[in-house]
This record gives C-alpha cells, structure tokens and sequence, in this order.
C-alpha cells in the first residue's frame, strides 16, 4: 500500500509576506484506497540557535543548540477521519500568515549559527499499526513594501592602510599599502545590487490577447509597438560594457491558470541613433609624436631607449559605421623593436553627484607592425570597431561612456610605451 502526499503552492517563487494568505494544493496520490484518522496542516516558523563552541564550549553548544524559538504554529484540520480514493486526490488549502500576540515576524534565513524557516507540514493519522505520512515544505517569508529600514544613498569612505588595522600585534610585519574608496551607503536593498539599481528608460506594455485558449499547432499573432520614451527621458544607443550595459528587449508573457506555470520569451533589439542625431564626424587631422621626453608618469626616463615616432589619426572624431585610420612612422629607435599594437579603450564612469566611480576597459587589440619594423617607412592605423561592444560617446547625468585608443610600442627587451588619445565616437 502506497502513499504520497506532495504540497503545491499556488506562487512557484515560493515568496509570501506578512498578511498574505498561503495557498495551493496537497495532492494525495495512491495505489488503492487507504484509510486515514485525519488529515491536517500546520503552518509552522521557528528560529533555531546554536552557540559557537569557540565562545560558550562544546557541551552548552550542543545543550542549546537543541531549543528552537517558535514564531508562528498554525494547525487545521483539512479533512475527518476517513478514506482516500485509490489515484490522485487534490486538497485546495489556504492559511493566513499571521502571527499571535507581540510575536514578529522575521526574514527567512539560512545561516551557521541561526536558521529562521517557515514549513508547510501535512500530516496523515493512520490506524493502529500503520504508519503515519508527513510531508513538508518549506517557503519563504520576506518584509513587504514599507516594513524595515529603507536603503537610503550616501558615501560611505574608507581608508585601508597599517595603521588602521584592528588586532594586529606586530604591524612592523606588514608591508606599507593604501587602498582609499567608498560604499554607495550603509544601507542596502536586498532585491538591488551594491552598485545601484538598473535605470529604465522605456517600459511599454500592450495587451496582446485576452484570455482565452490557443489552439494546437502554430500561431501567429502580428504586433507592432513605436519606440519612443515618455517625458524627458532620453533613448540612448545599445552598448555592452563592463561595468555599464544599455540593452532593450521584447518580452512576452503568457500568464496561466492557477496551478500552471506561466510562460515568458525575450528577444533582444538594437538601438542605434538615425542620421541627423547625434555628432556627425568630421575629418581634421591629429598629427601626434612620441618620444621619451613626451611620455607621461614615467619616474626613471634614462632606463628608456631613445625613440621617434611620427603620425598622425585622421580624425578624433571618428563614424562607427567606417574604420579608425590613420598612420604612423618609427623615425629612430635604438633598440629593436617587438610589436607595435592598437588598443581601444572604452572608459565607463558611473556615480552621481556624491561621487564617480571611473573605470577603463579594453574592448580590442590590434597588432600593426610585428617585429623590428622598418625605420622611415609609414605604417597605416586600420580598426574597424565592434559592433556591441561600442556605441556613439554618451554623457548622461547618471553616467558616461567614453572611449580611447592606445598607441603600444612594445621593445625586444618586453619594455613598453603608451601614448593615448581620447576620441569621439559617433553614429554617422
């Protein structure tokens, strides 16, 4: 004789809140029919403690371990005494998650020292000599809108250096750094990240059909949708970045019966700025040289070897839609030469008015010139840019993103040197 009990909750996230009614199914599924002495649920949250044995010792740890604190103990009796039909049995239940008297309700938690977890727990009485089921569940109780602190910005800076550590008996041993920075605020949300919530910048929805049923095979339903952004928000164009991402997309949903898992597809689209908006690039060369005495944040310029070289970009302004160009020439150079490389730059900023976080990535490199190249002989700088990975400059209130390009001038010896040049991408 077989029997299985399974509790389905209505939410699949299993996520409830203070005041909110916990509702689904239990579905009793059996071989042949069984004969129970009642059937009941019990709502159950406890918080269980265990002192640390480095702190109260092993014997009171494990003697206090063993005294879960009850926060909620709800019983019902879903049905009498009786039987269960041979097959599957669904129970719809629903319980109030309240608590009694002055009693709180805390966030579950799974931690090495406390536990705070909710149960769902269905109990089947069974006669004398049979066994009693029990089967439970565990959900999630997490503060609604409104209850708890709020996360409130504000610059928290700190400063890490020797000095500064607590507990430290021999700081002589400790080698001299300085690691200055901050945190967004003291007080995070749980449900954002700790470098700030995602900005929107259009959120349109439209109601595609209303309920009713899809019939078998395939479907086609034509839609059409204006991408346009409400008051003064501003459409940007779609970018990939490290530390900053603009992406749009197209989701679908379709929401199903209570029980049923509802369905979702996303498609992203991509955004580019139309001819006329934006800055438009403009040709105008930007002669450059490099030489020892031209480098900058160099402490030691005797140990570099005496170079030269001339060029020029042909603009700093550059299209997306057409290749960085340009040339170079190694005029003079005392030591062989290994490489000589492109690297674009994308520099992402991110803050607000508090304070700016500014960060450089590379997106590409590209080699030009490979051994010790010929002297007095033009190079020509040819970078097509990546299509995600680079959009049109953009300077927004709440970030920036900015792009460079690394000349690389690497010596048979593995020294290397680096000129940069700050350009303008634009769309057209």
């Amino acid at each position: 004789m077989s029997l299985t009990v399974e509790i389905r909750l209505k939410r699949p996230s299993r996520i409830y809140h203070e005041g909110d009614n916990v509702s689904g199914l239990l579905v009793l599924d059996s071989k042949s029919e069984v004969r129970h002495d009642g059937i009941t649920l019990t709502m159950e949250g406890v918080i269980s403690l265990q002192l640390s044995p480095k702190s109260a010792g092993l014997i009171e740890s494990i003697v206090n371990s063993s005294k879960p604190i009850s926060i909620i103990n709800n019983v019902v009796e879903v049905a009498k005494s009786g039987k269960i039909p041979s097959g599957q049995t669904e129970i719809p239940f629903e319980l109030p998650l309240k608590v009694r008297g002055s009693k709180t309700l805390y966030e579950t938690y799974h931690g090495v020292y406390i536990t705070i977890q909710y149960f769902l727990r269905c109990d089947i009485k069974r006669s004398l000599l049979a066994k009693d089921v029990t089967k439970a569940q565990e959900f999630i109780v997490e503060y609604k809108q409104g209850v708890g602190d709020v996360a409130q910005p504000g610059l928290i800076n700190f400063e890490m250096r020797p000095e500064t550590l607590p507990n430290v008996r021999d700081r002589a041993r400790i080698p001299k750094f300085l690691v200055r920075g901050h945190l967004d605020s003291e007080v995070f949300s749980l449900s954002k990240p700790l470098t700030g919530e995602p900005i929107s910048i259009i959120n349109n929805v439209v109601e595609v059909a209303k309920s009713g049923k899809i019939p078998s095979g395939q479907t086609e339903i034509p839609f059409e949708l204006p991408l346009k952004v409400r008051g003064s928000k501003t459409l940007y164009e779609t970018y990939h970045g490290v530390y900053i991402t603009i992406q749009y997309f197209l989701r679908c949903d379709i929401k199903r019966s209570l029980l049923a898992k509802d369905v979702t597809k996303a498609q992203e689209f991509i955004v580019e700025y139309k001819q006329g908006v934006g800055d438009v690039a403009q040709p105008g060369l930007i002669n450059f040289e490099m030489r020892p005495e031209t480098l900058p944040n160099v402490r030691d310029r005797a140990r570099i070897p005496k170079f030269l070289v001339r060029g020029h970009l042909d603009s700093e302004v550059f299209s997306l839609s057409k290749p960085l160009t340009g040339e170079l020439t190694v005029c003079e150079c005392e030591r062989g030469i290994s490489s000589i490389e492109l690297q674009l730059v994308r520099v992402e900023t991110c803050g607000s008015a508090e304070g700016n976080t500014r960060e450089a990535t590379e997106i590409q490199n590209i080699q030009i010139g490979e051994g010790d190249v010929c002297r007095g002989i033009a190079i020509p700088i040819y970078m097509v840019f990546p299509r995600l990975f680079t959009c049109a400059t953009t300077i927004a209130p709440n970030f920036k993103i900015e792009f460079e390009l690394n000349i690389v001038i690497i010596f048979d010896n593995d020294h290397l040197v680096v000129e940069t040049f700050p350009i303008k991408l634009t769309r057209h």
